[in-house]
């Protein structure tokens, strides 16, 4: 797989509340608490600070944490899951999140803020722009 060509890169602030969609060449990701969309990819839910693949079509998978940033690595995995418990966010995973554009995005958990539960994590996002399904 030849997919290496990047859609869109760069860092994502996500609060509490609020979805964003990796798919998006926006430099905002289209974040939004109405998360109304079918486009959002990702959530940060309230109260309890879980990182949820917001559609249902959405999935993410832990990457080794060795591992460089590849759509090659995203595509060799296969234990995928629809949230990572807030607390664990604070271990800064790294992931491979299947977007609604069908698309591979490797996200790194950069910072995160909050005591038991996140209120907002900071992520580095690179959304690869081949589909998966082609």
């Amino acid at each position: 797989m030849d997919g290496g060509q990047i859609l869109h890169e760069g860092n994502l602030t996500l609060t509490a509340g609020y979805c964003a969609d990796l798919d998006s060449d926006a430099p905002n990701w289209l974040v939004d608490d109405s998360c109304s969309s079918n486009a959002h990819d990702l959530r940060l839910e309230e109260g309890s600070g879980n990182l949820t693949a917001y559609a249902y079509s959405m999935d993410m998978v832990f990457a080794p944490a060795n591992t460089a940033a590849s759509v090659e690595t995203c595509a060799s995995l296969t234990a995928y899951f629809k949230y990572v418990i807030g607390s664990s966010l604070k271990k800064r995973p790294k992931l491979c999140v299947r977007t609604s554009g069908h698309r591979y995005s490797w996200v790194e958990i950069t910072g995160v803020r909050g005591d038991q539960n996140p209120r907002s994590v900071d992520l580095h996002v690179i959304t690869y722009a081949k589909r998966y399904d082609d």
